[in-house]
């Protein structure tokens, strides 16, 4: 008989980094390294689209480095689990700019399931 145990599988949420900064999520280290495109909408305006933020990260897991550009929102598999784009900030506004280095970002590390049967 093959028993399956369903777990919650604990997430790691990293501490919000700008770009050049790193953080350790687990075995996993991420940097942000560039803004590919910062279309959203601004939070004082109506819009049609919600637009997109999408960021460029070096992660290293383990001897493996790896170039992604993550959408804010998304996620990507890497060693060891999923990496989600969880938050970004400052908010966009309709009047202004966003300055490179007034980003922030927070990542999610989802570890790879065990899959344990009796």
């Amino acid at each position: 008989m093959l028993t399956m145990i369903s777990m919650a599988v604990p997430t790691a949420l990293s501490p919000a980094v700008t770009l050049g900064e790193t953080a350790t999520l687990e075995t996993v280290e991420f940097t942000p390294i560039g803004v590919v495109e910062d279309s959203r909408c601004p939070i004082d305006v109506v819009c049609i689209w919600a637009g997109r933020l999408a960021v460029t990260f070096r992660i290293q897991a383990g001897r493996d480095v790896l170039f992604r550009t993550l959408e804010l929102g998304g996620s990507d598999k890497v060693p060891g689990g999923r990496l989600e784009f969880v938050s970004a900030a400052p908010e966009k506004r309709s009047v202004g700019t966003i300055a490179l280095g007034d980003y922030r970002f927070r990542l999610r590390l989802v570890p790879d399931q065990a899959t344990d049967a009796s």
